[in-house]
């Protein structure tokens, strides 16, 4: 529940869905330096959300498993659209639909795996109105393999892990060949 999130959204837009007499329940799980603010919203909009502490990871899955559709969200910053959140990856390999409010890296994802719907980070209409569509759509939350095929494919930890330490060599060489030339 980090300010880079923008959680804020989703009980805006939970409000709304219900407001045009859609039953979502939205449930956020976690903790994090937005916390205080987002129950302070929460309650002053009456509570359209379930807001949950931090569980164990163990407990994670069960959450999953309970939603329709999960949920990615970010800010509307710049540098977010070079950004690929990791829970992004996480939702993607549950196989359940991804409401993704991301531009950018993060959208292009979900868009090509075909692991949910995008909405523009921010759009508290956008979102209200992709849950009200949903809701009277049941068969486009059905279980997604795209994105589960996509991370099966291309997050492997060893992978990145070898790639990620051959990038740092190049660069150390790199650095190291341009302090100290050859004569």
């Amino acid at each position: 529940m980090g300010r880079s999130q923008g959680l804020e959204v989703l009980i805006r837009a939970t409000q709304r869905a219900r407001q045009r007499g859609v039953d979502v329940r939205t449930r956020i799980v976690g903790h994090g330096a937005d916390v205080r603010r987002l129950v302070a919203l929460n309650e002053a909009l009456g509570s359209p959300v379930e807001l949950l502490p931090h569980v164990a990871a163990d407990e994670v899955f069960g959450h999953y498993t309970w939603a329709d559709t999960t949920v990615v969200s970010l800010r509307d910053w710049e540098p977010f659209q070079w950004t690929v959140p990791s829970k992004l990856y996480e939702l993607m390999a549950t196989g359940k639909h991804v409401t993704a409010a991301v531009a950018g890296e993060a959208a292009e994802l979900v868009r090509q795996s075909c692991s949910g719907d995008v909405v523009a980070p921010g759009d508290v209409e956008g979102i209200a109105e992709l849950w009200v569509q949903l809701a009277a759509d049941r068969a486009r939350v059905a279980s997604r393999d795209g994105g589960r095929s996509w991370v099966a494919a291309n997050v492997d930890y060893d992978v990145i892990a070898k790639r990620y330490l051959q990038v740092i060599q190049e660069a150390l060489a790199n650095f190291t060949a341009a302090r100290h030339p050859r004569s």
